[in-house]
């Protein structure tokens, strides 16, 4: 495992010693627990942003989606 070294508020740092005795875990623990857990909401929100970006994107058409993409296969053939 890496060793870093970051700064972090006093207040933040008090709040990291207080939770870490609390729940019997190392600064370390808590820190690299917490940022494990950012790390993953961060890449699940990627695959949902993409989703929110193209939700809705045939709202407003003439035609609905299926009658695209027939006319679109048709012009393969």
């Amino acid at each position: 495992m890496l060793r870093t070294i970051i700064s972090l508020p006093s207040e933040l740092k008090n709040w990291i010693d207080n939770y870490s005795h609390i729940n019997k875990k190392t600064a370390a623990e808590t820190i690299r627990q917490a940022i494990l857990e950012y790390k993953n909401r961060i890449e699940k929100s990627g695959d949902n942003s993409i989703l929110s970006e193209t939700s809705g994107i045939w709202r407003g058409r003439e035609r609905d989606a299926l009658e695209y993409i027939d006319k679109m296969r048709s012009e393969w053939e």
